[in-house]
């Protein structure tokens, strides 16, 4: 006879977080799996996926180890997608359009919800980027698509990214000098705007601690101003005659 219900879900519970387990020891510290022809998919909470410019992308594709490597102790999952190759779907899902490349996107699966990483692409400022997403720090944003990704298609990257660079002509120096410019333009109002938020509050400060100084010195006055109680002078004891 068939064991009971009961009897069948420990089992079947078990089942599955062995097979988390042998998920996790599979992805080795520092992998970056390629999600070029599986899509967005990770094993983590976190789907940390580098989008790169994919006829262009080994230096890049080192820093993203190098990110993995650091953080694989995180709730993160590491993948890279060719971003000129997949525009549609990164444009459509993530709002990154392939001038915005190479870059980082953090997504997270249950809450479908993005924050997408915007400077230079570098590891420091990557990693401080993830570690902002855990802790809130970062603000993140609903899918572009809605409550679902977008259509992927898997078949893309092998029928036709391989030839991408033929087919799309290759930027000149001066288009890389203005995307460099665009991107200090960017990271000047970013700090523009830090620094007017810090001397604002700097501002702040400085004003309530005078209006306390100020306080203080009122009530300072104030104790200086109140009369003196003078002390009554001390009667002298009279003796009576029987006492001599």
């Amino acid at each position: 006879p068939a064991p009971p219900d009961d009897a069948r879900r420990p089992r079947r519970r078990q089942g599955r977080r062995q097979g988390r387990r042998r998920r996790k020891k599979n992805a080795k510290p520092g992998d970056v799996a390629d999600l070029n022809e599986v899509g967005v998919d990770c094993d983590g909470q976190i789907c940390a996926v580098f989008i790169l410019d994919g006829p262009s992308s080994e230096e890049d594709l080192a820093v993203a180890k190098e990110v993995a490597l650091a953080e694989a102790g995180g709730p993160y999952g590491f993948g890279w997608l060719d971003g000129r190759c997949h525009s549609d779907f990164s444009t459509a899902a993530f709002d990154v359009d392939p001038s915005k490349v190479p870059t980082l996107v953090a997504y997270a699966k249950r809450k479908k919800r993005f924050a997408a990483y915007v400077g230079h692409f570098n590891a420091k400022d990557l990693k401080s980027f993830l570690r902002g997403v855990v802790s809130g720090r970062t603000p993140t944003q609903p899918l572009r698509s809605g409550d679902a990704l977008p259509p992927f298609d898997a078949q893309r990257h092998a029928r036709d990214c391989l030839n991408v660079s033929l087919e799309e002509p290759i930027a000149d120096d001066d288009d890389g000098a203005i995307d460099g410019d665009l991107m200090a333009e960017i990271i000047a109002e970013e700090a523009a705007k830090k620094k007017a938020i810090d001397d604002e509050a700097k501002a702040e400060k400085k004003r309530l601690d005078a209006e306390a100084a100020a306080r203080r010195q009122e009530e300072a006055n104030k104790q200086n101003k109140a009369p003196k109680k003078k002390k009554k002078p001390k009667k002298k004891k009279k003796f009576a005659s029987t006492d001599l």
